[in-house]
């Protein structure tokens, strides 16, 4: 049976007996015999959503503009220490261009997008289309990859139309063992190693995938491709092929990517829910799909017209689906639980992982001229914008939220008000498109309330917060020549692995380092995570100072009035946001504890091999992720309490 899983669009489909019955239609085509499972619902535009969207982004636009038309009218008042108002001013524009720059890409996207959702469909049958499915790996455990290898061989699929190609670029000599002796169960097996260039320009998993393709020759019509660790399921390859053998301009398809090793309350939002089922379905929807980097199919004329996979990014899978774009070519999206895999299982391998995400597109936008290159000529005017989108995302969410906080810290610290109103009745205009942006907000908490993702959302912004102002640095070396010390990242193995000398795997009773501020230190040492907690200490000696002076100050403005113009009025967005920079440390002193890889996988005994159990493959929500909603609810208690005082103080007539 079709049905739908809790938290997202994607769909889970037995196979089997079952499946003649969840078989809805049967498509005419001259070679394969397809069929689609089940009827998706549309999914109608909200013309109230849109407008609700579009009147929270004109909301966040006019507040800028306020504050900018406040400092203004101060200086035609001849009002004196006016810089923490041009400092602030400034701030809220670094601040808000990602949520400007998000909400314009979604309004873009929500009024063109198709209503109808992908089908899923099923080849059926032994006639099918050949396939080289390819495992890259490159110095990952050997139990990893061989239990990959197996879930590869034993999918359903005519043996003599697939070969399942394991290609090694770390020259394991035991993992090439294990696939000679596995060859003897799993007849279409290949072990492949290359011999890499002298030089070192060997273009990473792209570079390998090339030249293992060209190297063992084909007559495949499409390349599938799995990381070491993501254990594909059964049905992958006859799920995908259709959606690329109804239509002969897909290029590529794609499905997400699934974990079951994400602890509870998914403290470094590994799970990254939010992303597979919101950001990439929002792409799908206007035929803007790209990548993920693992379980897709490729087919063999589009690899060849691009000119192979791209060799000069690490970031290989985002490229390739921008020069698929860029020649014409179609990538669609399956929203099916397809592959399980793991994520890194210690807060360094994750950050490294994650330095690659944030830091690693910025020399791409300059290489594709920030999607203006001729090789993206081809590409529609809404997958240029995602393009465009994305490269400009890099700086909107760490150099210039960076630059947020510093401007803020600097109108805190400088003497005069943040915001110079003449009197309370202007101060009450301006705190008034705070609290209209809050019930935005609000409503946004409650959409994700009902769809089940408010927790998921809660992480992300967290998580967005301190990863952000971290990979600054690491933002501005990638934008910086080589001359001039700038940083050029390279791929690195950042899944789990045998407690490699690097790594602290602080999840793990056995491995642990011993003492909260042991693993503390360790980690500062590599990551410098307690720069987090010192900029929250910063921020707190300001606010302190601030209200100091304030109270010390002898003035004709009431107390209370230059607090909230001042101090107070930061505090709409410094109460929500500065807590969340202490989760690195938070984390590290208080790790989850996991259990070994075995324990979250059974064993399948008829095709004996391993796949995630069922109980790990979602994410449990315990009391712990209360705190998340702490910072939240003491900001707006706070708005609460400024709206009330100030409507109070108008009503009376007070200044």
């Amino acid at each position: 049976m079709v049905k739908p899983l809790p938290g997202d669009r994607h769909f889970d489909v037995s196979s089997g007996d079952n499946l003649k019955m969840a078989i809805t239609k049967r498509l005419n085509h001259p070679l394969y015999e397809i069929v689609q499972l089940g009827n998706k619902p549309e999914n109608p535009v909200s013309h109230l959503s849109n407008g609700l969207s579009f009147a929270s982004l004109a909301t966040t636009v006019c507040f800028v503009k306020s504050l900018f038309d406040n400092a203004i009218e101060a200086k035609k008042r001849g009002q004196d220490y006016l810089v923490p108002a041009w400092l602030f001013a400034a701030s809220q524009v670094f601040e808000n261009g990602a949520t400007i720059s998000d909400g314009v890409w979604r309004l873009i996207v929500n009024s063109i997008r198709s209503t109808t959702p992908r089908p899923t469909l099923r080849v059926l049958g032994h006639k099918v289309p050949i396939v080289d499915v390819f495992v890259t790996c490159c110095g990952e455990q050997n139990d990893i990859v061989i239990d990959t290898l197996k879930a590869a061989c034993a999918m359903d699929y005519p043996i003599s139309k697939f070969r399942v190609i394991c290609a090694d670029d770390g020259k394991n000599p035991r993992l090439k063992k294990a696939c000679g002796e596995l060859v003897n169960k799993y007849t279409n097996l290949v072990y492949y190693s290359r011999q890499k260039p002298d030089d070192g320009n060997h273009g990473y998993k792209a570079g390998n995938l090339n030249v293992t393709w060209k190297a063992l020759g084909t007559s495949a019509e499409f390349l599938a491709c799995f990381d070491a660790d993501m254990i594909p399921e059964p049905g992958f390859l006859r799920a995908l092929l259709p959606h690329a053998l109804i239509d002969d301009k897909v290029g590529m398809v794609t499905c997400a990517q699934h974990h079951y090793n994400i602890p509870d309350n998914d403290p470094l939002y590994q799970s990254n829910i939010t992303g597979t089922g919101a950001d990439d379905g929002i792409r799908d929807s206007v035929n803007a799909s790209w990548c993920p980097g693992s379980g897709f199919i490729i087919r063999k004329t589009a690899w060849k017209e691009i000119g192979e996979f791209p060799t000069f990014s690490i970031t290989e899978d985002l490229i390739t689906s921008w020069m698929l774009h860029g020649k014409g070519w179609k990538i669609v999206l399956v929203h099916e639980y397809l592959q399980w895999g793991l994520q890194p299982d210690c807060l360094l391998s994750h950050l490294k992982q994650r330095r690659r995400w944030w830091a690693g597109h910025v020399r791409d936008g300059f290489t594709l001229d920030f999607s203006f290159d001729k090789r993206l000529w081809g590409a529609t005017l809404v997958q240029r914008v995602a393009m465009f989108h994305h490269c400009c995302r890099p700086y909107l969410y760490t150099v210039w939220k960076l630059m947020a906080l510093m401007l803020i810290l600097l109108a805190l610290i400088i003497p005069g008000s943040v915001v110079p109103v003449a009197d309370v009745n202007g101060l009450w205009k301006i705190v008034l498109f705070v609290a209209v942006q809050q019930v935005f907000s609000m409503y946004a908490d409650c959409k994700s309330i009902w769809s089940g993702m408010f927790w998921n959302m809660r992480r992300r912004q967290a998580t967005n917060a301190w990863l952000g102002i971290h990979f600054t640095r690491d933002v501005i070396g990638s934008m910086m020549p080589k001359t001039w010390g700038g940083l050029r990242l390279g791929f690195e193995v950042s899944g789990t692995d045998s407690v490699p000398k690097k790594a602290i795997k602080e999840r793990y009773l056995k491995h642990r380092p011993e003492g909260m501020w042991d693993r503390l230190a360790l980690v500062h040492h590599r990551e410098g995570i307690m720069y987090h907690g010192a900029l929250v200490f910063v921020f707190l000696c300001a606010i302190i100072l601030c209200v100091w002076t304030d109270y010390s100050f002898v003035s004709g403005t009431p107390y209370w009035l230059r607090i909230m113009a001042g101090v107070g009025f930061t505090g709409h967005f410094l109460i929500a946001y500065l807590p969340l920079h202490i989760t690195p440390m938070e984390y590290m002193m208080y790790p989850p504890t996991m259990p070994t890889r075995r324990r979250c996988m059974v064993f399948e005994q008829p095709a004996r091999l391993w796949r995630a159990a069922p109980e790990f493959k979602g994410i449990k929500w315990t009391r712990a992720s209360w705190w998340l909603e702490i910072p939240h609810s003491l900001g707006r208690m706070w708005l609460l309490m400024t709206v009330a005082t100030l409507w109070l103080s108008t009503r009376a007539g007070a200044v």
